[in-house]
């Protein structure tokens, strides 16, 4: 047992014990305990995960178009022009301004201000007919002001349709990350159980190739003695050399994945890979598959949303434009900030504005056509979704599991043969050894048993790669 002594080491534990599981595994190893191990040993796919997982987190970032902001404005200005005012003269005027306040916006368009303005104004010899001075006040202003479209966003509609839009966008980018991590985890796995089966076809030619070359030794050897036929000697040598040459071929492929598993998993050398279960694979329902898509299926969903967003944004932003617009405040005057702040609060001095601000323009149709073109594409977009939901993809999916269904019947079947020919081969040495078969026999049905095996090994591979495609379809839901 593995044990933890304090939360720092969790990590290190769990991966040590993954490692520890994966040299001694003889069961089938789950996708979880292969990622686990592929995220620990490959950096690129670590990096993979933390940007998905970053960009899942991200996936809101849209609410904060309605979220209240904190704003703020911090001014300086000086004036020596000469002064505008009849009987008023000045060396120099300057003024420091600041504004603080928080603003929103609203899902139903309301662009709403809250703040506190202030303003400090210096007068340096300053004289109005009465003798030179100097003077400092100060005016404090809390305000409250608010507008609203009508016409153009009316209540709205273009801030809903352009947080949809980057909600979508964050959604497309977090899927497009998804569908990038799982291509790279899927290859991962096909790459680790093309080695391990590779292997095993290794093991199981090695061992053929040691048995008939054992037939080959004793047919010559008969042959030396007149005992059997030249012929059957030269059927052993022809079946020795290319079973060699199968073998050659199979170490060859297998040097070829080792070293590509070796630049995914970094500790692979001093991993021991797992005994393949041919058993786990069993048959699946079309209902299985029934209201699931595919990662890809769901991006071209969000993408004909997306679409449908930024037309209703495009629409509005060409329309004629009609704000309603007011204005709350209140002052208050003195040389103190802190008493001139107080005056502005007290209800002796309010200034009230409203009003209406338009824009209209020159060109009246431009939104009418924006709005249609929008509209076709949308339509042609609706129609391929809907021909790719409706025909193409469970066709597809019933392609896939039928084919899928079929090879597992067809291992299954493999299997059983497999098992049929060593029994044959037994069966045909024992018979042999009693000088009732002949070694021209027992070769052939030494190489039926080499062919089952690589059969085998061919459809549990294949079989790999569609349930890889099965499991791709894992969404219940386009959004």
């Amino acid at each position: 047992m593995l044990l933890c002594p304090s939360v720092n080491q969790t990590k290190l534990c769990v991966a040590t014990a993954l490692i520890v599981s994966f040299s001694t595994s003889t069961h089938a190893l789950s996708d979880l305990e292969f990622e686990k191990i592929l995220v620990e040993q490959n950096s690129e796919f670590k990096s993979l995960q933390i940007n998905l997982e970053a960009l899942k987190n991200n996936v809101e970032e849209a609410d904060s178009l309605f979220a209240w902001q904190l704003y703020g404005e911090l001014g300086f200005s000086e004036d020596e022009a000469p002064s505008s005012v009849p009987g008023f003269s000045y060396d120099s005027m300057s003024s420091m301004s600041g504004e603080l306040g928080f603003q929103r916006l609203s899902p139903w368009g309301l662009e709403t201000k809250l703040s506190v303005n202030s303003l400090e104004t210096s007068i340096s010899q300053g004289d109005s007919g009465q003798g030179p001075f100097d003077s400092k006040s100060w005016q404090g202003q809390p305000s409250v002001e608010l507008r609203l479209p009508l016409i153009s966003g009316g209540f709205g509609r273009k801030l809903r349709a352009e947080h949809d839009a980057l909600s979508l966008q964050k959604r497309t980018e977090a899927l497009l990350a998804e569908i990038e991590y799982d291509q790279k985890f899927q290859e991962a796995k096909t790459l680790f159980w093309s080695t391990v089966l590779q292997r095993e076809t290794i093991a199981s030619q090695k061992e053929s190739l040691e048995r008939i070359k054992k037939i080959f030794n004793i047919a010559q050897a008969q042959s030396r003695r007149n005992l059997e036929a030249s012929s059957n000697v030269l059927q052993a040598r022809s079946a020795l050399e290319q079973t060699e040459l199968e073998l050659q071929v199979a170490e060859l492929r297998g040097v070829q994945l080792e070293r590509l598993l070796g630049l995914v998993l970094s500790r692979y050398a001093n991993l021991s890979l797992p005994t393949y279960d041919f058993s786990k694979f069993s048959k699946i329902s079309e209902n299985d598959l029934s209201g699931r898509v595919s990662a890809q299926d769901r991006l071209n969903s969000l993408g004909q949303v997306l679409r449908t967003r930024l037309s209703g944004v495009t629409y509005e932003e060409n329309r004629s434009q009609l704000d309603f617009i007011g204005s709350y405040s209140q002052d208050g005057r003195d040389s103190s900030f802190v008493k001139a702040l107080g005056e502005s609060f007290k209800p002796e001095s309010p200034t009230l504005f409203v009003g209406l601000q338009w824009r209209i323009p020159l060109d009246g149709g431009i939104a009418e056509r924006s709005r249609a073109r929008q509209l076709a594409i949308g339509q042609a977009a609706a129609l391929r979704q809907a021909y790719l939901e409706k025909e193409q993809i469970p066709a597809l999916s019933r392609d896939l599991v039928t084919q899928y269904n079929r090879s597992v019947d067809l291992l299954a079947l493999t299997r059983k043969l497999e098992l049929t020919q060593a029994e044959k081969v037994n069966n045909e040495r024992a018979l042999l050894g009693q000088g009732r078969s002949s070694m021209y026999q027992v070769l052939q049905f030494e190489l039926d048993l080499s062919r089952a095996k690589a059969a085998k090994y061919s459809l549990a591979l294949d079989i790999e790669k569609l349930s890889q495609q099965l499991s791709q379809k894992k969404y219940t839901t386009y959004e």
